[in-house]
């Protein structure tokens, strides 16, 4: 779903997370907003007086997400601590080609996918664009990064090349909620060790916030739960301070 007709209808988008964000994010946390589309929750991260690094590699979205940071913030000196990076997250540094179309605000991914292609060919205007990718442990040297309070992803199934590109980021941060879109189908059979590995607990906060664990993701990814759920927005909790 496109991320406009909720706010212009409901003021309001993804209501579960808004609420989430809105309860955990205190003032000088450093959160990372990855794929952030148009900024909407960037803009949230900023408002609440939370330091923003954004990461959006389709060149229209990056160019909106600024501007809503700053907006939306116009009384405060957020925005001011917010960077906006016009790249895409991965395992390992270099560029690739990204499809997109005007249309949809969302969607583009450099995983390829036969479902998205099909829709980007139903509604025409395909555009590709050479993007630059890179890794948030290369970023954060770069950056003086030492540690990250908040990480939220939603990069269409290319989630774990995006967060393995950040485990030494991920090791050194012993406060961290991790917000990802969790998508059947997309990820290696390690991906689930991994984070079990990083991550101590996991919740589902469009169920009111229910705990589950990593067996249930794993049922999850073999269809043995949630079978009509293409994905599942999950919470992964490090450390003590969100649990």
């Amino acid at each position: 779903m496109s991320i406009g007709f909720p706010l212009i209808f409901c003021g309001i988008w993804e209501r579960h997370l808004t609420s989430l964000f809105h309860q955990k994010i205190k003032p000088g946390m450093v959160a990372v907003d990855i794929d952030a589309n148009v900024g909407y929750f960037s803009a949230l991260f900023a408002s609440k007086g939370a330091d923003v690094h954004a990461f959006e590699p389709n060149p229209t979205m990056a160019q909106m997400i600024y501007k809503n940071i700053y907006i939306n913030n116009i009384i405060s000196i957020s925005y001011q601590k917010s960077v906006v990076n016009q790249c895409a997250v991965g395992a390992s540094k270099g560029t690739a080609k990204m499809d997109f179309n005007p249309c949809v605000a969302g969607g583009a991914s450099l995983r390829k996918s036969s479902f998205r292609e099909s829709m980007y060919h139903e509604l025409g205007q395909t555009k590709s664009v050479e993007v630059d990718i890179i890794t948030l442990d290369e970023y954060s040297k770069v950056n003086n990064l030492q540690i990250v309070d908040i990480i939220k992803i939603d990069v269409e199934g290319f989630e774990e090349e995006a967060l393995k590109g950040a485990e030494n980021l991920i090791r050194r941060s012993p406060d961290l909620m991790l917000c990802m879109e969790y998508t059947r189908g997309c990820y290696s059979s390690d991906f689930l060790p991994w984070l079990k590995q990083l991550f101590s607990k996991v919740y589902l906060p469009k169920f009111f916030g229910q705990q589950i664990d990593f067996e249930f993701l794993r049922k999850y990814q073999e269809h043995e739960t949630f079978q009509s759920e293409g994905y599942l927005d999950v919470v992964l909790i490090r450390g003590r301070r969100f649990a």
